[in-house]
Order: structure tokens, then sequence, then C-alpha cells
């Protein structure tokens, strides 16, 4: 517990300056810019939306491009069919989103991630698109709206920018001075204090040293003293901690399943269900309609298992659902034991951590 509260103050990882300026460059017709933020892929997304008034229609098309490379799963069907011609006029009432609409004249699944559904402004979104893609109608909305979408898990996921892409590329670690590497290696000592106070402050001093510590930190794993061996350990994992949205691959999908669990995996990428529409349901309440079975086992970890979901769907396999379903309220889950286990994100990551 002392580790996760010295971790918590760390700071986000400072902006990654040269973006801004491979962006300027883009707008000035630079290829070279342009293949830069293609490799940078969805952390280039939020800034680029930032940088969208100066040249909307150029934007808008490298940020289609970008969103499709970080479209999970790769081969989805969802890619092609945002490109399909589609007719939509009419304004869009927001409050309440009826999504009706846009599924029976787009033919996409649509699935509103929480930040969606509070107080969006303005209420409407005037909306003509005629004979154009289907992506045009998510791009008027999301322009009048400030809000995005994403291609995840089979459908057009619908959220704020923050939550569906991350803040920016990782922090690039620099390497440490020489004086900066012997002050990191009196702070590993003070790990083992005797006072909380003292370790959990020289937690704090390594970690604003950034991720050119982590060599330090390394070094101390096969020191015999467990406290300095489990904090190095837990700060490592932090400074690598590659920034990501809300959704994408669960953790499942990192586990190396075999026997019966690899059994549950595969069952929950072809079981379907024909048609599900749910209401301010409990995750715990949904796991009972979607997995209450004996075929997919589940066990909720802490109070993983609250928090009120909406869903309309048709033909999604239960891993979509219940990928959208964990990842809109930051939870995750991996198969042990043969046995679907639910909890929060950073538990789940933990969980991964401990099993390797």
């Amino acid at each position: 517990m002392t580790i996760l509260i010295a971790l918590a103050l760390l700071q986000s990882p400072p902006a990654h300056e040269p973006i801004d300026d491979h962006i300027a460059a883009f707008l000035k017709g630079d290829s070279a810019a342009r293949s830069e933020l293609a490799k940078l892929g969805a952390f280039a997304i939020r800034p680029l939306r930032s940088a969208r008034d100066k040249n909307p229609g150029k934007v808008d098309a490298l940020i289609l491009e970008l969103k499709k490379a970080a479209a999970h799963p790769k081969e989805t069907v969802v890619v092609e069919m945002l490109g399909a011609k589609v007719r939509f006029v009419q304004e869009w009432e927001l409050q309440g989103w009826n999504l009706a609409d846009i599924r029976e004249k787009s033919h996409l699944q649509v699935f509103l991630d929480s930040s969606a559904q509070g107080d969006v402004k303005p209420a409407k979104a005037a909306i003509k698109v005629e004979d154009g893609p289907a992506h045009a109608v998510f791009d008027q909305i999301f322009a009048q709206t400030g809000l995005d979408y994403g291609i995840f898990h089979n459908v057009v996921v619908i959220g704020k920018p923050e939550r569906l892409w991350p803040p920016g590329p990782p922090a690039q670690g620099r390497a440490l001075k020489a004086e900066e590497v012997a002050r990191a290696r009196e702070l590993v000592e003070q790990l083992d204090d005797e006072t909380i106070e003292t370790r959990e402050a020289a937690t704090r001093d390594l970690l604003k040293l950034g991720p050119g510590v982590v060599a330090v930190l390394e070094a101390c794993l096969g020191r015999k003293e467990p406290e300095i061996v489990a904090r190095c350990q837990s700060m490592i994992e932090s400074l690598r901690r590659i920034p990501r949205g809300a959704y994408g691959p669960p953790a499942a999908e990192r586990q190396k399943l075999s026997g019966e669990d690899d059994s549950i995996f595969n069952l929950m990428k072809i079981k379907t269900y024909p048609k599900i529409r749910l209401r301010e349901v409990p995750l715990s309440g949904f796991a009972d309609i979607l997995l209450g079975s004996k075929d997919v086992p589940f066990r909720f970890e802490g109070k993983s298992g609250g928090g009120a979901l909406s869903l309309d769907s048709e033909g999604m396999t239960l891993m979509d659902l219940w990928c959208l379903m964990t990842q809109s309220i930051g939870a995750d889950f991996v198969i042990r034991e043969g046995t679907v286990v639910i909890d929060f994100r950073d538990n789940i990551e933990k969980l991964l951590s401990e099993k390797k």
C-alpha cells in the first residue's frame, strides 16, 4: 500500500515537444513530418485535434488514418464500413443519445462511453452527409461537440478524446549525469530505512529522475532486502508504463493461456448474442446475463462489479461485449484456473506482473 501511495504522487510525463514541430511542418506540406506523425500513431491524435482548425480537411484525413491503424482488433470490418456511402441529413439530439438512426443508416454498432453520456453541449448537432462516407457523420458530430470516436472491439466507441486516446508519446528517458547516478544509489539505500516517511521520500525522489533511473533500479533487483527489491520493481513498472486510452486489448489477450483457460478465451471470441438491451445495470448484473453459465465461470475482485452500465447491441461476441463493459468503467479481466477474474485495471496489471 505504501508503495502505491508513493507511486500515485508521480506526475504525468512531460510533453513530447517535437510533436508540435511535426504538426506545424505537416500543415505546411512536409511529407517527412507526416510520416513521423504516422509513426506516433494514437499518441498523435489528441495533439492533432488541437490543430484541427488550421486545416480541418487535412487534419481529419490523417486522424482517420491513425484511428484505423489504432483499431482493435486489427482485422475489424468497421474500418471498411466507415468508408461506406450513407445519407444522413438531420439535427441529431444528443441528450439521450438516440443511436437508432446511426445504426440503421451506417449499419455500424455504436457504444457510448460513460464520458459521452453526461452533459454534452450543444444539445444538438447539425449533420449533413449526402452520399458521403459514414465516418463523415461522426466527424461532423464530434467537430461540434468536442467528443471523439475510436474503433474498438468491432464497434465505434464514442467518448471524450482524453478517454479514448493517450495524452502523448511516452517521455523519452535521458541518460543521467554521473552525480545523478550517485544520488540515485544513495536514495536506493534509503528505500530500506526504518521510517516510512524516509522510504516514501526516497521513492518520490527516484521517480523524479525519470526513465533514465531504470538502469540503477534494475541493478538492485538482486538485492537481499525485500523492501528495496519491491520498491525498485514497482518504480520500474511505473516508469516503463506506456500511456494508453481506456479501450484496447484486454489483459487476458496478453496471457499465455493453455488448457481450460485457453478454451474459455476462445469460447468468448465465438459466443454471440442476437440482441442485448440493458439500461443502468451494474457490471455484476451484466455478468450474470452474459457469463452466467457453466461454460464461463467468473469472479469479481474488490468493488469492480459496480458501476451503472447501458448497452444496445446485436450480434456481438461475448469477448467484444465484455471488453467494452469492463473497460468503460476502468476494469479489466484475466482468466485463471478456469475462471474469468475481473478487477480494476491497475490491480489486473499488478496481477499480470506478479505472474511473470
